[in-house]
């Protein structure tokens, strides 16, 4: 027991004499062999050397200007990572949103005009306000007369006039585009100025518009519809958009064909009378000045005249 106290008594001592000359003397690494090899493999393992300090030597604190800018560099690095999927994701969230509401866009244009054409009417007494007209190409337009519901695009704007013209048609809009448009106007009015200027767009980036009429006498589709004052039988209408964008962008057809529900009301069910022609009256038997009709009882003969068969002289 007491050569153990006495060891441990002068491994201490020991400890205090080297803790001593190391605060005391800045030479400890040339008398001490031990504490030399481990600054140099401290140095060797890229840790941090020892500084003297007037405490001794000990591990220097903080970081070097070199440390600094390289924690930048690979912070900055992380960042910009961060920041480019951050935008790619971005970036395709709103092409793709972009895509889909161009598609929505055409379709809700076809079915508007589809829905027009169905409802389309034709007065031959009024031809001049019935009038039917459509042509293909860079000036595509349809024009026509229907009896729209409420539900119909700015509807609520006309309230109770749904016999209204309607006009189908493309102009130029933003970055050279061609746009889809569409004007209203009650039947017996033009078009006012919020229609001229500012009418609904149903398309944008529309390439083309075909519109095809079916020709029941040379039973052919004609691009052009000279017949005004007819309703043709059917009509098929084309519409080329583009969807993407840059060299992603492509062409879409989309196609559809309408069959008017009606044709034109002549003028004699309207009871107009053509120019020239001479008032149709209706026959109610049993009037006084009207015709006899034979078989037909209760009817009074002209004075002097035949009674009819049946009837009573």
């Amino acid at each position: 027991m007491i050569g153990g106290r006495q060891r441990v008594g002068s491994h201490a001592h020991e400890g205090s004499e080297l803790g001593s000359r190391s605060r005391s003397t800045p030479a400890l690494a040339g008398r001490v062999p031990w504490f030399s090899g481990w600054v140099a493999g401290t140095a060797a393992a890229g840790r941090r050397p020892l500084v003297r300090t007037g405490k001794g030597w000990c591990a220097r604190a903080g970081f070097t200007l070199v440390e600094i800018l390289i924690a930048i560099g690979i912070f900055s690095l992380v960042v910009a990572a961060i920041y480019a999927c951050w935008s790619a994701v971005l970036r395709s969230s709103k092409v793709g949103k972009d895509a889909a509401a161009r598609a929505q866009r055409s379709r809700m244009a076809l079915q508007c005009m589809e829905e027009a054409l169905t409802y389309a009417r034709m007065s031959a007494a009024n031809a001049d306000r019935y009038w039917f007209e459509g042509n293909s190409g860079s000036d595509a337009r349809l024009s026509f007369v229907a009896k729209l519901p409420r539900s119909f695009p700015r509807g609520g704007k006309f309230g109770e006039l749904t016999l209204r013209r309607v006009e189908f048609g493309l102009q130029s809009g933003e970055d050279y585009s061609q746009e889809l448009v569409l004007r209203q106007a009650p039947l017996l009015m033009d078009f006012d100025e919020d229609e001229q200027n500012y009418p609904l767009v149903l398309a944008r980036d529309v390439q083309e518009m075909i519109v095809e009429f079916w020709d029941s006498r040379e039973e052919d589709w004609i691009d052009e519809w000279t017949e005004t004052n007819q309703i043709p039988e059917m009509v098929r209408v084309s519409l080329v958009t583009k969807r993407g964008l840059g060299y992603q962008a492509r062409k879409v057809e989309s196609t559809f064909l309408a069959s008017p529900a009606s044709h034109a009301v002549q003028a004699a069910s309207q009871g107009a009378v053509p120019p020239g022609a001479q008032p149709v009256v209706p026959v109610v038997p049993g009037q006084p000045g009207q015709p006899v009709v034979p078989g037909v009882p209760g009817q009074r003969p002209a004075r002097g005249g035949i009674p009819a068969p049946g009837g009573r002289p």
